[in-house]
């Protein structure tokens, strides 16, 4: 089996049953896609707002580690990590993904 490095090798699972036992097989199926369909494929995949509001939310955890008491960091902790959703549907307007 010769498989190129940007294939994609996908196993699935069938089950059949005879006479009261379980036999199981494992078929392999090969997914070849080229590196512009796979580029293709990330521009159109949603929700990619989510990481960068996580990113944003935790930077800003940080940044307020460094300066502020323990109770501001708790609260900016508090406040950073409710509201990375809301990060998420301010972020997706910019890049013209809706959020679902």
């Amino acid at each position: 089996m010769n498989i190129k490095p940007s294939g994609i090798c996908l196993i699935t699972l069938h089950e059949r049953t005879t006479v009261g036992h379980l036999k199981t097989e494992l078929q392999m199926t090969e997914l070849i896609r080229t590196l512009e369909e796979q580029k293709e494929e990330f521009k159109r995949a949603k929700l990619l707002a989510t990481p960068i509001a996580g990113l944003l939310a935790w930077l800003i955890v940080g940044i307020g580690g460094i300066f502020l008491s323990v109770t501001g960091e708790v609260w900016v902790l508090f406040i950073a990590t409710g509201s990375i959703v809301y990060l998420g549907m301010f972020v997706s307007k910019f890049n013209g993904r809706e959020f679902p």
